[in-house]
């Protein structure tokens, strides 16, 4: 006759158990965003810990809206990587993205400048005519699609003068932004001269037109119309500043912002624990930890067409050195007499913290 005896010795305790920003946080019940288990902070009667990801609103770009902001823009409109522009009415070569881009619900990764005063994801217009004669109101199919106007009007930049295109990057994942600047542009005809600044927002993919300047055109320009606005890929669907929709106008330190304004993206939300096994999906995660492990939310947006987004954080579960740990502890026992255990000649087995609280003896 075999007989294994098997104790699992636990901790004996009294403790008491207790948008828009872009990016995701793993946090518990009361605030944590990580959490050190202890006899005084310690994990619920079952010895788990339930944690919730919060993330932040994004919406889809079907729609947008219009709004008129303060005139900061994020860098100087003569900062950026100089395009030597030499240029009257005409297209850039394509210009890849630092990130994909949604807009009206269309996944971009490149564009092309235009030398009048806007932007185009219709890489097809690279190298041809950026014409500077505006004579419809947005939206018109008559106007470039897929474009941003910001401020599109008739320029010429010179590299016999101060005017300039230049364009940057700045800040970091998944806040960058990309910037385009227009700077000193001369309007054609006249000596006056342009400056403003189109940005795109990773993430949000929101867009914001800066004006520093854009006066009046004199009386010997060749076109005098001038417009700020989005407009889709036929010229159907577009938004612009009223008092900004192709006209005669003026405009000094003026800044708009158009923001996608569709529903919002209810994210795919898995977790992982630091071996890359996934251990629960959606908002909450109830993990049950016997040893100190990372756990990461990855937050999975559908955003554009099949472009996935992943925001992602991480929440770091630690056991304090002090904390009584169970213990696994076997012993086999072989022949067919009784047996008398004390279980006071296992305390061995048993951690320090516990010892002086248990005395069973049969």
């Amino acid at each position: 006759m075999k007989i294994i005896l098997q104790i699992l010795i636990f901790c004996i305790s009294f403790s008491v158990y207790s948008q828009n920003n872009l990016e995701v946080n793993i946090k518990d019940a009361i605030g944590n965003e990580n959490f050190q288990v202890s006899c005084t902070n310690d994990l619920n009667s079952n010895g788990c810990i339930t944690l919730h990801t919060e993330y932040p609103v994004i919406k889809q770009t079907n729609i947008y809206q219009t709004t008129q902001k303060t005139f900061l823009p994020p860098i100087p409109m003569n900062q950026g990587t100089s395009l030597n522009a030499n240029f009257d009415d005409v297209f850039t070569p394509i210009i890849n993205l630092p990130f994909s881009f949604c807009f009206f619900n269309q996944n971009f990764n490149a564009l092309v400048i235009g030398s009048n005063g806007m932007v185009t994801f219709d890489v097809t217009q690279a190298g041809k005519i950026n014409f500077p004669n505006i004579n419809w109101q947005n939206p018109n199919a008559g106007l470039p699609k897929n474009s941003i106007f910001g401020v599109y009007h008739d320029m010429v930049f010179s590299t016999a003068d101060q005017s300039e295109i230049y364009y940057s990057t700045i800040g970091t994942a998944p806040n960058r932004k990309f910037v385009v600047n227009f700077y000193e542009g001369r309007m054609a005809g006249c000596t006056e001269r342009s400056s403003s600044q189109i940005v795109l927002h990773e993430t949000t993919n929101s867009i914001e037109v800066f004006v520093d300047k854009k006066l009046t055109p004199c009386a010997t320009r060749k076109f005098e119309n001038a417009l700020i606005g989005i407009v889709n890929e036929n010229g159907a669907i577009g938004y612009s500043p009223a008092s900004r929709n192709t006209g005669n106008w003026q405009a000094l330190q003026e800044a708009y912002e158009f923001s996608p304004s569709g529903n919002n993206i209810t994210p795919e939300i898995i977790w992982k624990n630091s071996a890359g096994q996934t251990i629960a999906t959606g908002l909450e995660a109830t993990i049950c930890p016997t040893q100190n492990d990372i756990y990461t939310a990855n937050v999975n947006f559908n955003t554009c067409g099949n472009s996935i987004l992943t925001l992602t954080d991480s929440f770091n579960l630690n056991f304090d050195p002090t904390y009584p740990t169970a213990t696994n502890y076997s012993e086999t026992f072989c022949g067919n007499n009784p047996i008398n255990l004390n279980l006071d000649n296992f305390k061995s087995n048993l951690t320090p913290q516990t010892t002086p609280r248990l005395n069973s003896t049969y």
